[in-house]
């Protein structure tokens, strides 16, 4: 017996924005590595991204963090059943984002079976052509 699992791998950020763009560097790098996934790049607000993970058993969702002491640190973070501390609502550069589309998806029973969040710590979130991984 196998079991069908949808996976949506969502980018946050913006690739124009210096190490925003890390979702969709992580997106490219994965295409024709994976089956059976959508990848979804540039979400940015909370209904969308509500509606990119909707029919999903699992989202995974990658975004850079803010600028810390730790530049290119990953942080693993599975969402469970209980409300997001606080902090988290703040530290989005997307306006309404994540951390409102995870708790307005929990109000309308809209959330996918798991959710795991990969933030990448920033360096710059400065205007730039591309984001280019530090070599």
């Amino acid at each position: 017996m196998s079991l069908s699992l949808q996976i949506v791998i969502i980018a946050l950020g913006n690739t124009f924005r210096g190490d925003d763009g890390i979702g969709a560097a992580v997106i490219n790098a994965l295409k024709g590595q994976l089956q059976d996934c959508a990848f979804i790049e540039g979400q940015d607000d909370s209904l969308a991204i509500i509606n990119a993970w909707e029919t999903a058993e699992l989202a995974i969702i990658v975004d850079a963090a803010g600028p810390a002491a730790s530049p290119g640190k990953v942080s693993r973070l599975e969402i469970d059943d209980q409300p997001l501390p606080h902090e988290m609502a703040s530290c989005s550069s997307h306006g309404l984002g994540l951390a409102e589309a995870i708790e307005l998806g929990r109000t309308l029973n809209k959330l996918p079976g798991q959710i795991i969040i990969y933030a990448v710590e920033a360096v710059s979130f400065d205007m730039a052509v591309n984001y280019r991984p530090p070599s």
